[in-house]
């Protein structure tokens, strides 16, 4: 799915070329507007993309992403989506 000119693969290698905390928060923004659906997990102690449900291998992005936004519990997980101002997602 295509939306604002931007797919979830174009995302994750933009992401590939900017690992950094400010690079995540872009890759959480445009998945979230390529209708991924992502969500802290506690069970998991990370960020979790919903299509996980039914594959796996988005595990390792999340978790990186997870890392670089440094989040650790709901609180920062609060705290980045404040910082970022990604609260509408």
């Amino acid at each position: 799915m295509v939306t604002r000119g931007w797919d979830t693969k174009h995302c994750i290698e933009h992401f590939m070329h900017d690992k950094t905390e400010a690079g995540a928060a872009k890759l959480f923004v445009c998945l979230q507007d390529n209708r991924e659906t992502m969500v802290w997990d506690e069970g998991l102690g990370r960020l979790r993309n919903m299509a996980e449900e039914w594959d796996d291998t988005w595990a390792p992005l999340m978790e990186e992403m997870t890392e670089l936004l440094k989040i650790t519990d709901w609180d920062s997980y609060v705290q980045m989506k404040t910082k970022y101002n990604l609260t509408q997602y």
